[in-house]
């Protein structure tokens, strides 16, 4: 039997499973210091599966990226489209980008 690592949900710090973790009703794995704050700020309850929960975390509690622009668009009163036509978006290209990838390969040469 194995010890299987879990990254923490909130803060991504790798954590073993045969310690002491939390888990949220959303079922993301906290570790033991992040579970601790999400237990205070959203409390917890008691499962079946999982004994005590957080009731809540970062995660699943606060709006998402998605809900958030759509907020913001309606607070605008316009669409997606009509926000990205305004911006004058243009993707970038290869000269967009610092590469230098050909004066390092110079530079080992010298050597």
């Amino acid at each position: 039997m194995g010890v299987d690592w879990y990254p923490c949900s909130i803060c991504n710090e790798t954590f073993p499973d045969c310690g002491d973790y939390s888990q949220c009703i959303c079922e993301d794995q906290l570790c033991t210091r992040c579970g601790k704050k999400m237990i205070a700020k959203y409390g917890s309850i008691q499962t079946e599966d999982y004994g005590f929960c957080c009731n809540g975390c970062d995660n699943c509690q606060l709006p998402s990226e998605t809900q958030i622009l759509q907020f913001a668009l309606e607070l605008l009163g316009k669409t997606q489209e009509q926000v990205v036509s305004e911006m004058d978006f243009k993707p970038p290209t290869a000269k967009d980008f610092d590469l230098t990838v050909e004066e390092e390969e110079e530079e080992d040469d010298e050597e």
